[in-house]
């Protein structure tokens, strides 16, 4: 009895070696997306978020709505036959600030704080058949939030390096020769 117990946690042991060893899957947790959004923050084409994209009850739950947000939306995807929206918002100007991401389905929709070390501090949600939002638990809300991560980080890789800033002297131009007469 007591090998049998002692082969099924090797076993077990083995198993969750091999799978964490696979590319992709423990990327959600040996990633942090709000450094690789920090560094490529100029190659990212912000827009302006709308002063409702995030309704005010999320902000109360959140405590994470300060200054002008700006705003990025990855293009919808489909998962498990369901559309899946995603958004960032952010203040790159101040870098400090946790960034939220959305998470929106027609069924439902998260809010997530994400801290700067790119752990999840708080999360909102809210089901489309009920008229308030509530906070969840880290505990329910990550998973959601690990499957997102994994989306920003795909789409932030796609992204390269961002580009060079330009500087204010540049290289002097050599005269325009004449024309040999």
């Amino acid at each position: 009895m007591m090998t049998f117990r002692i082969h099924g946690l090797l076993l077990g042991v083995t198993f969750a070696a091999v799978l964490m060893s696979l590319p992709g899957v423990a990327t959600a947790q040996g990633t942090n997306v709000f450094k690789e959004v920090a560094d490529k923050k100029d190659a990212v084409q912000w827009r302006n978020a709308p002063d409702t994209a995030i309704p005010p009850d999320v902000c109360s739950i959140l405590q994470g709505c300060s200054g002008t947000m700006k705003l990025v939306a990855l293009p919808p995807a489909t998962e498990g036959g369901t559309k899946v929206g995603r958004g960032l918002f952010w203040n790159p100007a101040n870098p400090k600030q946790p960034m939220i991401l959305e998470h929106q389905t027609y069924g439902d929709v998260y809010f997530f704080l994400m801290s700067p070390d790119g752990a999840l501090l708080k999360s909102a949600y809210h089901e489309t058949a009920k008229p308030s939002w509530v906070p969840m638990g880290i505990s329910l809300a990550q998973p959601t939030f690990d499957k997102d991560k994994q989306a920003w980080h795909a789409w932030i890789m796609k992204l390269g390096s961002a580009p060079a800033a330009k500087s204010g002297a540049e290289a002097p131009k050599e005269p325009a020769q004449e024309p040999a007469k």
